[in-house]
């Protein structure tokens, strides 16, 4: 059995592939996009039993993941605090793309992860109230700020206070 180990970016994918007992057999990047999705399956098709182990930045990684699901590939979250611990524990001074993914790869080996599954409607009601959230807090700021220009234009609040309980009503 083959795990590759994936650490995503935005412009980047770095993978490593370890055998069963953790050795090192390949590291490959690609570019994060459809293009260079395909290539790294096609790089990867030469492992006959593999599972994924995909770094878990799912802002980032999303795309990807979705990709290989579709391609009926087996794929497992790997918590980001691994990578880190991982890191301290083999004392690899540093962060760099392929100590992440490698420790991706290895940590799949010793950890139960949780594997990742297709997108469901409940990612889609998140995403939309993760917006309406962001849409809410930016409006309150706005409506904060407008509160204290009127406020420093008119202290007293004579003349703006018709315009203040517009806005704010």
């Amino acid at each position: 059995m083959v795990v590759i180990g994936v650490d995503p970016h935005k412009d980047v994918l770095v993978a490593v592939a370890v055998d069963g007992n953790g050795r090192q057999l390949e590291l490959r990047d690609s570019p994060a996009r459809p293009r260079g999705f395909k290539n790294l399956l096609s790089w990867a098709s030469r492992f006959q039993r593999r599972t994924w182990a995909v770094e878990d930045v799912r802002h980032v990684a999303g795309g990807f993941v979705r990709f290989l699901l579709a391609a009926g590939e087996d794929v497992v979250w790997v918590p980001t605090r691994m990578s880190s611990d991982y890191r301290r524990k083999v004392r690899a001074s540093g962060k760099s793309d392929p100590i992440d993914a490698l420790a991706c790869a290895r940590e799949a080996l010793a950890e139960h992860l949780p594997a990742a599954v297709p997108g469901t409607e409940a990612r889609s009601v998140k995403m939309l109230l993760d917006h309406r959230e962001d849409l809410v807090g930016e409006m309150v700021r706005m409506r904060s700020r407008l509160r204290w220009h009127l406020h420093d234009i008119d202290p007293a609040g004579g003349a703006l206070a018709e315009v203040a309980a517009v806005f704010f009503a």
